[in-house]
C-alpha cells in the first residue's frame, strides 16, 4: 500500500506542476493581451475562453495533490472535541462519501466529454474545442476520487477491528465496597 500511495503522490505532483504551467500561460496570456490591446489595438482573440478553460484545468489538476497535503478547508472545531476512535470513524465515512461523490462526477465528466467531442461543440471566439479541458477536469476529478479511496483504505487498515463502543469510557458499575468482616 505505501508503494502505491508514493507511485500517486508523484503523479499528482506531476499533475500539480501541470496546473503550476497552466497558471504561467494564463498570465502570460493576460498580459501579452494587455501589450498588444495597449499598444497596437489588436488584443489576443479568445483570451477570455483560453483564461477560463486553463482557469478550469489548472484547479482540477492540482485538487488531487491538495487533497494528499491535507490543504482542503476542514472544520476541526467541533470533531477535535470527539474521541480520537470516533474521529477515525467519522473520517473514513466522509472519506467514503467523498470517494463515491467524486468517482460518480469523474465518470459523468468523461461522458459529457465524449458526448461534446461527437457533437463537435467549440468556443464561440477562438473556435476551440471545449472536450479536452473537460475531459482533463473528469481526469482531476476521478485522481481526488482515488485519494479519497486510498485514505479510507488506509484508514481501515489502522482501526482495531473491534466495535467503535465496545469499551466506553463511563463505568458501568459502582465502585467495589470493601466488607466489614463480622466477628
Amino acid at each position: 500500500m505505501v508503494i502505491f500511495e508514493n507511485f500517486f503522490t508523484k503523479i499528482t505532483k506531476g499533475m500539480d506542476l501541470i496546473a503550476g504551467v497552466c497558471v504561467f500561460i494564463i498570465m502570460v496570456v493576460v498580459v501579452a493581451n494587455i501589450i498588444l490591446r495597449s499598444t497596437i489595438n489588436q488584443p489576443i482573440l479568445g483570451t477570455y475562453e483560453i483564461v477560463s478553460y486553463l482557469t478550469a484545468t489548472a484547479i482540477a489538476l492540482s485538487l488531487a495533490y491538495c487533497a494528499i497535503q491535507n490543504g482542503h478547508i476542514a472544520i476541526d472545531y467541533i470533531v477535535n472535541r470527539l474521541s480520537h476512535h470516533f474521529q477515525r470513524v467519522l473520517n473514513i465515512v466522509i472519506n467514503s462519501f467523498s470517494f463515491i461523490f467524486l468517482s460518480i462526477i469523474s465518470y459523468q465528466m468523461m461522458i459529457f466529454a465524449l458526448s461534446m467531442k461527437s457533437n463537435g461543440i467549440i468556443t464561440a471566439n477562438a473556435q476551440i474545442p471545449v472536450f479536452p479541458f473537460v475531459f482533463i477536469i473528469g481526469i482531476g476529478f476521478a485522481t481526488l476520487s482515488i485519494v479519497y479511496g486510498i485514505k479510507v483504505v488506509s484508514s481501515l487498515i489502522k482501526i482495531p477491528f473491534s466495535l467503535p463502543f465496545a469499551m466506553p469510557s463511563f463505568p458501568l458499575s459502582l465502585p467495589a465496597v470493601s466488607k466489614r468482616s463480622s466477628k
